[in-house]
Formats: structure tokens, C-alpha cells, sequence
């Protein structure tokens, strides 16, 4: 098993930025949303 592997500091820097990319997507989404509504299928 494997699992100690991602607590590694290298590992868990690919998991920070997996976060950080996910928020970004997730921001980006609303403002694209609030800018385009059709586009998140509100139109």
C-alpha cells in the first residue's frame, strides 16, 4: 500500500496545485456563467 506516498512534501505539491486548479475552475466558471448565461445553461 501506497498511501504514505502522498504525504510526501513533492506528492502533496501536485495535490495543492490539483486544489488550487479546481478553485481557479471553479471561479472561472462563475464568472463565465454571470458573463455568458446561456453558456451555463440558463438560457
Amino acid at each position: 500500500m501506497r498511501a504514505t506516498f502522498h504525504f510526501a512534501p513533492r506528492p502533496n505539491f501536485r495535490f495543492n496545485a490539483d486544489a488550487n486548479i479546481d478553485r481557479a475552475f471553479g471561479i472561472f466558471m462563475a464568472y463565465f456563467g454571470a458573463i455568458l448565461p446561456s453558456a451555463a445553461g440558463a438560457g
